[in-house]
């Protein structure tokens, strides 16, 4: 088990290695050097493309591991999606680096003291102009407990002391095996109904606007076969994005 573990490890590994980064070869050779010897040559042939795709988060990820490892602050430029569209200047004490369950984008946590004055999550290909702060240094407090920061997460984005909502849902028939086969550390035990459909609540940190932004996309991506019970408010806006993507899939036709 250890040993396909290391080899779960290796497969992300792989799956985040943006540019042609020496680094993130050396670590996917010694996991898979942890395999039995037969296994070696179908693995390394599988790495053989690591390095090809690029994005922006390669350039920044040596300041964020500079910054983290050496408990220095890190400077950086951030423009928040939905927001006033401006980029903002942050000071970030780094506390963890966290990859987000569905697509594996890197996220920085920690406390943010050049404006919000707290714990903040910001995503790491989203930073630009980074500067780390190396004459200063910072201590990660006991009290930042990553598990109580994520207990109602369904992404990297935690409550940030900010209540979760609780959301109940119905799905149908064709889509309750989904649920059914578990995995949702947020969710209750399922209400089986008659007809095949199931009822659960979820659990989802908010935010300023009161919406439960990181689990908005996993409901909405079941389409008709899920319903949104509650609360009122949610229940609206689940019904105006399903309104607005009929209308707009009737003018593309």
């Amino acid at each position: 088990m250890e040993i396909l573990a290391l080899h779960a490890a290796a497969r992300l590994t792989y799956h985040r290695a943006v540019g042609e980064r020496m680094h993130h070869r050396a670590a996917l050779q010694k996991l898979g050097q942890w395999l039995p010897e037969h296994l070696h040559g179908v693995v390394n042939r599988s790495l053989q493309d690591v390095g090809r795709r690029n994005n922006r988060e390669d350039l920044n990820l040596e300041k964020v591991a500079a910054a983290w490892l050496g408990a220095h602050p890190l400077r950086f430029e951030y423009r928040k999606p939905g927001g006033s569209g401006q980029w903002r200047t942050n000071i970030m004490e780094t506390y963890l680096i966290e990859a987000h369950p569905q697509n594996l984008d890197l996220y920085l946590i920690g406390l943010e003291t050049s404006f919000h004055n707290g714990v903040r999550t910001f995503k790491l290909s989203r930073l630009r102009a980074l500067q780390v702060l190396s004459d200063q240094t910072y201590t990660i407090p006991d009290t930042f407990d990553p598990q109580q920061f994520f207990h109602a997460a369904w992404g990297v984005v935690g409550t940030q002391g900010r209540a979760a909502e609780t959301i109940a849902l119905r799905f149908r028939a064709d889509a309750a095996y989904r649920i059914l086969e578990g995995g949702y550390a947020q969710m209750s035990e399922p209400t089986r109904h008659d007809d095949g459909s199931i009822t659960v609540t979820i659990d989802a940190p908010v935010d300023s606007s009161g919406l439960p932004r990181e689990a908005l996309p996993w409901i909405l991506s079941f389409g008709p076969r899920v319903q949104v019970l509650s609360p009122p408010h949610l229940r609206e806006h689940w019904l105006s994005e399903l309104r607005a993507a009929v209308v707009g899939g009737e003018e593309q036709l």
